[in-house]
């Protein structure tokens, strides 16, 4: 071959692809990290010179396309955002026409900080073979006969599993020329990412999921509802799960790789791992997590309420600003949350990575049973003969709403028949075991939730009490001694409830009626429970061992005790508590009554007793009794927690038989909605004024007023503006400017906050038109505390300190 090689002359030379350049993120500009070759062996001239690229074409966008990924900024900007079970295609410009006789490419891709073949985190592919490591195949095509002579194209297919790593992806190449004389080595790495996801849409992926129209719900909703509310009155708060925002993608990945310790591994393929870690790491309970619960107060003076937050990208974003603020110790949680907010951020990390998901609300919930079918209430008798609930520290309650998701995949970890593609629930809000140690719950196959078989992981038993628990109410009769005095065997896990999926935005009129609610809300109890009285019901509730207690003995249950119930009141006005009591027996009988009126948190635990009175009521045979309590508007403003649940309740106890009845009953204070408008035509860039306008239905004025936004597509992703006080029954109109920073369809979530109600929402979606010919277009700040632009900037602070693979 002539003087191909110079064996005395051996170098190292660096190369630089391209020059360094800007590339767009979304909305966003980030300085472009270039491309590094590295050439080292032999010096080898002219047309054997040692093949190196010049070019790489990513087809990000065409990738995104087929992938079902273009909704995400990054493949705009020329990144591959693919799913696994999928090619994806790469074209590769060289210096000189490949030559299968001398050049041998090898592709590697590499994840995690120390990548290994043993563990699937490195993996080669060559251009010789189309077999790859773990599972991994490629095929490479060159082009032949191109125009221009000094170079040659050559496309690379590249086939992942679809059990794959799911995770971002180093991309290097390594070009061998191999001759008679010596051999050369060229090393390329790809300055970008490369973020393979799960692919639901892919038949062998865990996360397959056939129905197609509901991907367009569980994977690429970007806005969706969390019910909440009571039973009988069941409202709907939107919220914004934003996955397809800017460095969103980017922020799951980086608090995936946290609950698993930064240590990548084959259980980050693993769809049930994957889910089980990011129930935990959401909450702050567990491996420095994303957020801070807090139940049965009202004080959050050092962070937010939970009722205002709307949303997951500002909870996300202010999560990744207390990481780099820590400096590599444990980042500070975002504090707080409740239940829903703990769903809306799971189901905004899961669509983003590509696990279909859902949010699930169960009413009447039994909490904190550690898998035991009842949660139980005491009570005494006092010295007056009057019957009192004692309080105690257990954490045994029924929530009034309970909020968790749902994630649909095929647990290959479980036999059958729980290994079949199915619902998996998984609770990220902790809960405290008799350990005190606080755990989340799942992923467990609803079929196994449904039919009790609480030997499939994870936490079967558990979730089966939160939906299926009686409600017992103890009587202390001695010292020691305890009856049960009533059980309520069907009170608990109604109306289970997920949003519709019709992959549409809520677009509601926020004015409560039978028909919206239809339209948005979808009864999934059948998932989780047999219709009560059937024979399955009879026999699955059956299967669990109850253990025998003592029931309370009365001489006759001849007198009846009723409370009206109540669905709803609204807030301002005055409304009554009722009960009757009839005495069908033969004889007299001394009833001891209580009526009360309480605040309580939606957890089930009472806030501030509102009002309460006692009667002691003589009946005659047939005899009947009605009994009222007055509530009135200053009775209960200034004791409200959140979500306005009132509970009413009714104790009696007859002096003669002992005959006790104990009679609870929640209801909703119901706010006034805030209506939403927009007065004109929106373009990007461009300010715009969104008109908010409610009532204040009460006879004194709102004061500490302010109004919270969180929208996508905003220049802030939220923001807070402070309002003078709201006069009493007054129309109220507020202004708030907003500068939308894309076109297409923009949800906005606003929320007003007083101190005498709480929070006020609504929601409305607007189209955003391209820019105005000619217009100016508004200034957006280069940074800001709320902007996409700081969250952007947090990821890539963390890429770059490698904080994400340490």
């Amino acid at each position: 071959m002539g003087s191909a090689f110079r064996k005395d002359k051996k170098i190292e030379q660096t190369i630089v692809l391209t020059p360094p350049t800007l590339y767009t993120s979304g909305e966003v500009v980030f300085p472009r990290k270039p491309a590094k070759q590295t050439l080292s062996g032999a010096y080898i001239q002219d047309k054997n010179a040692p093949l190196y690229v010049r070019k790489m074409y990513t087809w990000a966008w065409e990738n995104a396309e087929h992938h079902h990924t273009k909704r995400f900024p990054l493949p705009k900007a020329g990144t591959l955002v693919v799913r696994r079970g999928q090619p994806f295609k790469i074209t590769l410009t060289f210096n000189r026409p490949y030559n299968s006789l001398t050049d041998e490419l090898k592709f590697y891709f590499e994840t995690g900080e120390n990548p290994l073949p043993g563990n699937d985190t490195m993996v080669c592919l060559s251009s010789y073979t189309s077999q790859g490591s773990s599972g991994w195949k490629s095929d490479f095509l060159p082009v032949i006969g191109t125009k221009d002579k000094d170079c040659i194209q050559a496309h690379l297919w590249v086939f992942t599993p679809p059990d794959c790593i799911v995770s971002d992806w180093r991309f290097a190449l390594q070009s061998i020329l191999r001759t008679e004389v010596e051999t050369a080595t060229v090393s390329y790495e790809h300055p970008d990412r490369i973020y393979i996801l799960f692919n639901p849409w892919c038949k062998n992926d865990a996360v397959y999921l056939p129905a197609e129209p509901l991907l367009d719900e569980y994977i690429l909703n970007a806005s969706g509802l969390l019910f909440t509310g009571c039973r009988k009155r069941m409202m709907y708060k939107p919220w914004i799960f934003g996955q397809f925002e800017s460095g969103i993608l980017e922020a799951c990945l980086y608090v995936i790789k946290r609950g698993f310790n930064f240590r990548t591994s084959q259980r980050m393929g693993d769809p049930a791992a994957v889910v089980r870690v990011i129930a935990s790491i959401v909450s702050a309970d567990n491996n420095n997590g994303i957020l801070k619960g807090t139940w049965s107060t009202n004080e959050f003076t050092d962070g937010r309420s939970p009722t205002t937050w709307s949303g997951s990208v500002a909870i996300l974003k202010q999560y990744l600003d207390n990481v780099i603020s820590a400096n590599g110790d444990d980042p500070e949680p975002v504090r707080y949350g409740h239940c829903f907010v703990y769903a809306g951020l799971v189901t905004t990390i899961c669509r983003a990575v590509g696990i279909p998901c859902r949010c699930v609300t169960n009413y009447n919930s039994g909490r904190g049973t550690d898998g035991r079918l009842a949660i139980d209430f005491y009570y005494e008798v006092k010295a007056d003969g009057s019957i009192g609930e004692l309080e105690t520290d257990e954490q045994e309650l029924v929530w009034s709403f309970h909020v968790w998701n749902d994630v649909w995949m095929k647990r290959i970890d479980v036999a059958k028949p729980c290994n079949e593609p199915d619902w998996q629930a998984i609770d990220a809000t902790p809960s405290v075991t008799n350990g005190n140690v606080p755990q989340v719950s799942g992923p467990a196959p609803l079929h196994a939730v449904k039919n009790y078989l609480p030997e499939v992981k994870h936490d079967v038993d558990q979730l089966f009490a939160e939906v299926n628990s009686e409600v017992l109410h103890w009587l202390k009769v001695d010292v020691g001694e305890w009856t049960v005095f009533q059980c309520e065997p069907s009170r608990i896990g109604q109306s289970i409830s997920s949003k519709t999926p019709d992959g549409r935005p809520p677009a509601l009129t926020y004015k409560y009626n039978l028909a919206e609610m239809s339209r948005v809300r979808q009864d999934v109890t059948a998932d989780y429970k047999y219709k009560k009285g059937t024979k399955m019901e009879s026999e699955i509730t059956k299967k669990p061992e109850h253990k025998q207690r003592p029931t309370h003995r009365c001489k006759a249950k001849d007198v009846e005790f009723k409370m009206a119930s109540k669905e709803f009141e609204y807030i301002g006005d005055d409304f009554m508590v009722k009960a009757n009591i009839t005495n069908h027996g033969r004889d007299a009988r001394t009833c001891h009554v209580i009526l009360l009126c309480e605040s309580m948190h939606y957890t089930g635990r009472r806030h501030e007793i509102i009002k309460k009175v006692e009667w002691n009521k003589t009946l005659e045979p047939e005899q009947s009794e009605p009994l009222q309590l007055g509530i009135y508007e200053s009775d209960y403003i200034g004791k409200l927690a959140e979500h306005a649940c009132l509970r009413q309740v009714a104790y009696m106890r007859v002096t003669e038989t002992d005959q006790i009845n104990a009679c609870v009953d929640d209801f909703l204070l119901e706010k006034p909605h805030l209506e939403m408008s927009v007065d004109e035509t929106i373009y990007k860039n461009s300010n715009f004024a969104l008109k908010l306008q409610f009532k204040n239905p009460l006879h004194r004025p709102l004061t500490n007023c302010s109004v919270s936004v969180e929208g996508v597509g905003l220049e802030s992703m939220m923001f807070v503006r402070k309002f003078q006080n709201v006069p009493a029954e007054c129309e109220w109109t507020g202004i708030v400017n907003l500068l939308p920073v894309r076109s297409n369809l923009l949800d906005i979530s606003v929320t007003f906050h007083c101190q005498e109600m709480l929070d006020i929402i609504g929601f409305i979606t607007v189209r955003v038109e391209k820019e105005k010919e000619g217009a100016i277009q508004a200034e957006v700040p280069a940074t800001g505390k709320n902007g996409e632009q700081d969250l952007n900037d947090n990821v890539k602070e963390l890429q770059d300190s490698m904080i994400l693979a340490s």
